[in-house]
């Protein structure tokens, strides 16, 4: 894996934000092993706290359950009904597979923080998060990397 994506507490979860080229915000959640964008891994301390705020806003809708197999996707299930559409880092080799979609997403135009809106754009990517089931750092904007005021 690239200096670039390397997860910044390998082993432990790591969750950050990001936004697609239409403005949808998305969750992703790195299952500790992840990688994550050098931009995101420099502002550890403020995306934590970010994704610690959002798990607090209310449901804005539904969410549509992706998963075939058993298990407790309440955590995505719930960060969809928040209007994020919510991929989780499958196993040790990825990619970052999306488990919900959100029925009334967000958009980086209905943020009115612009402490939030700085570490969303943290992480651009250059697929649509509606059509992409599956995600990988290549993915990424090679821009994606501005400053981030904390």
């Amino acid at each position: 894996m690239k200096d670039e994506y390397a997860h910044p507490r390998a082993g432990i979860e790591f969750d950050w934000l990001a936004v697609d080229p239409s403005g949808a915000l998305a969750v992703l959640t790195s299952a500790g092993y992840g990688p994550v964008p050098k931009a995101v891994g420099e502002h550890v301390e403020s995306v934590d706290a970010a994704v610690e705020l959002v798990n607090t806003w209310p449901y804005v809708g539904d969410s549509i359950s992706q998963p075939s197999d058993t298990g407790d996707y309440t955590d995505w299930r719930d960060l969809a009904a928040r209007g994020f559409y919510a991929y989780d880092w499958k196993d040790s080799s990825g990619p970052y597979v999306r488990l919900a979609v959100p029925t009334a997403p967000l958009t980086v135009d209905d943020l009115t923080d612009e402490w939030i809106m700085q570490i969303v754009v943290l992480a651009r990517f250059t697929v649509d998060f509606a059509s992409a089931a599956r995600l990988t750092l290549t993915d990424l904007d090679d821009e994606t990397g501005g400053s981030c005021h904390t």
